[in-house]
């Protein structure tokens, strides 16, 4: 346990499930690991990872369908160049989806009046030439089962 707070420079308390999840298996394979933040909105999530355990990291992607968020994940994250950033709509299928809308002004949710295109996450992790993500992070408003 000493050995966590250390990494997380005695934030114990901001310690999220994603920086628990990272930090095992950083150990476990004593080499830097690749994340995937879907759903990642603004950036929080990813923001206190690289931020906190920039040793940890090789090199990360995060995912969002919504134009906000991708454009404020985008802008918060510049100074990071191991990152990728991708704005699509993830389903199990490359497929038509519901838009995504605003359930409120922190999430976004699959409800709206028209379709857009959604693509599987394999998909993307071929097209970025991924072959070995360790941690996948999803939070897409409900919509984490198609993903």
């Amino acid at each position: 346990m000493d050995i966590l707070i250390q990494y997380f420079r005695g934030d114990f308390h901001h310690i999220t499930f994603l920086s628990l999840s990272l930090f095992l298996t950083y150990s476990l394979k004593k080499s830097t690991v690749t994340p995937i933040d879907i759903g990642a909105a603004i950036r929080d999530t990813i923001l206190l990872i690289l931020s906190n355990c920039p040793d940890m990291i090789d090199t990360f992607c995060c995912i969002d369908g919504d134009k906000e968020f991708f454009d404020n994940l985008n802008h918060n994250l510049t100074n990071f160049d191991n990152g990728k950033f991708i704005h699509t709509l993830l389903s199990e299928d490359k497929t038509l989806e519901k838009n995504l809308v605003r359930t409120h002004k922190g999430t976004a949710s699959s409800q709206g009046d028209f379709e857009v295109e959604a693509v599987p996450l394999d998909y993307v992790t071929k097209k970025l030439d991924w072959l070995n993500v360790d941690i996948i992070k999803i939070n897409v408003g409900g919509f984490d089962g198609k993903v």
